[in-house]
C-alpha cells in the first residue's frame, strides 16, 4: 500500500473563488483536475503539496463550444472521455477524437481531463520510483534540489545541467500542429499564448505559467476546407501506456493539389513538443510524392534528440519517429483521398 502524503483539500465553487486561492496559496498549491498523474505521482513521493485545489465544481471549466469565428473552445476541465464524444470535435477535429480514443483505458478517459493531459508532468526512468529506489541516486535535477547536490548532472544525460525528462502528452502534439492556443487567468486579468509556447526544454521546469496562474481553455482555430491533419501514436502495448512516440501533422493542400504548407510536431521524445522545421519546408510548394514524403520522414527522424531516459533506445525512439511521420504523410497526401 502506498499512501498519500498529507494534504487540505478546497474545492472551489466559481473560478474567482479558485484564483482567489491559488493567488493564496501559489506553490503550496497543486491543480487537481482528474487526479490520474498526481496522485499516482504523490503516492511515488514525488510531489508533497500542502495544499490541492480541485476544480471539478468549477462548471464553466468543462465546456466545449463554437465561437463565431468558427474556434473551438474546449475547457481544460473536460474529460477525454467527454472529448471522445463530444459532436463539435467529431465534426470539426475527427483526428482528436481518434487521439482521445487511444489514450489509457475507458475508466482513466473517464476521470483524466484535458488540461492534465497537456500538463502531464514529465516522466524519465531515474526519477518515476519511489523515494526508496531514488535514494539510491543521491537525487536528481528534477526534484529541485540544489545542483550542487548532484553535481549539475543529469543522470539521463551525463554532463548536462538541466533536466532531460520526456514530456509524454497524447494530444499536444496535434494541438501544436493545429495553432491552438492556451488561456490562462490569474486575479490579474487573462492572456494567451500559443500552445507551443506553454512548454519549456527544461524537463524539470516544464511549464510556463506563474504559481498563482491556472490554464482555463485551449482554442483551436477552425481549420480549412484545404487543410488536413492528422495523429499517429506508436506504444509498445494497447492500452494504458505512454507513447514510445507520437506526432502531429497539418498540411495545406490547393485544387491543383500542391502542398501550400506543413506542420510536423513530434511528442514523446524530448523534454517538449518540437515542430519538425525543415520536414514542412521540404514538403512546400509542390504534389509531393513518395520521395518528398521520403525525405520528410527522414527529416523528422533526424530532427529529434532523445536521451537515454525511457525503456526503448535512441535510435529505436528516432526511426519510430520517421516511421509515424510517413504514414501521416501518406494517408493525409494520398491521391484517393477526398475532404
Amino acid at each position: 500500500m502506498m499512501p498519500l502524503p498529507p494534504f487540505e483539500l478546497h474545492s472551489p465553487s466559481t473560478l474567482p473563488e479558485a484564483l482567489e486561492l491559488k493567488e493564496k496559496l501559489g506553490a503550496e498549491a497543486k491543480i487537481l483536475a482528474g487526479g490520474t498523474d498526481l496522485l499516482v505521482s504523490m503516492k511515488h513521493g514525488l510531489f508533497k503539496p500542502g495544499h490541492l485545489l480541485w476544480l471539478g465544481r468549477v462548471g464553466d471549466m468543462a465546456g466545449i463550444s463554437l465561437t463565431g469565428d468558427g474556434t473551438i473552445r474546449m475547457g481544460t476541465m473536460c474529460t477525454l472521455d467527454a472529448i471522445g464524444r463530444d459532436p463539435i470535435v467529431g465534426e470539426r477535429l475527427p483526428p482528436m477524437q481518434s487521439a482521445v480514443r487511444g489514450i489509457a483505458s475507458p475508466q482513466i478517459r473517464n476521470r483524466a481531463s484535458l488540461g492534465g493531459n497537456l500538463c502531464i508532468n514529465t516522466r524519465c526512468f531515474y526519477y518515476d520510483h519511489s523515494e526508496f529506489w531514488r535514494g539510491a541516486l543521491c537525487g536528481c535535477l528534477k526534484l529541485g534540489l540544489d545542483p550542487a547536490q548532484v553535481n549539475l548532472v543529469c543522470h539521463a544525460g551525463p554532463g548536462l545541467a538541466m533536466c532531460t525528462a520526456v514530456f509524454f502528452s497524447d494530444l499536444a502534439p496535434l494541438l501544436i500542429a493545429l495553432d491552438a492556443v492556451v488561456e490562462i487567468r490569474s486575479r490579474a486579468g487573462a492572456r494567451t499564448i500559443p500552445l507551443a509556447e506553454l512548454y519549456s526544454t527544461d524537463g524539470g521546469a516544464h511549464l510556463a505559467f506563474g504559481n498563482d496562474e491556472i490554464m482555463t481553455a485551449v482554442l483551436v482555430p477552425g481549420p480549412g476546407k484545404d487543410v488536413r491533419f492528422c495523429h499517429m501514436k506508436f506504444s509498445l502495448r494497447g492500452a494504458i501506456d505512454f507513447p514510445v512516440a507520437n506526432v502531429g501533422v497539418r498540411v495545406g493542400i490547393d485544387p491543383s493539389g500542391a502542398c501550400t504548407g506543413a506542420k510536423v510536431v513530434v511528442g514523446a521524445v524530448q523534454t517538449c513538443p518540437a515542430e519538425i522545421r525543415g520536414a514542412g519546408e521540404i514538403l512546400k510548394g509542390a504534389a509531393p510524392g513518395p520521395d518528398a514524403i521520403e525525405e520528410a520522414a527522414r527529416a523528422a527522424s533526424a530532427g529529434v534528440n532523445p536521451f537515454p531516459n525511457a525503456y526503448e533506445s535512441i535510435g529505436y525512439r528516432k526511426k519510430i519517429v520517421g516511421v509515424l511521420v510517413r504514414r501521416a504523410l501518406k494517408e493525409l497526401l494520398s491521391p484517393d483521398r477526398h475532404d
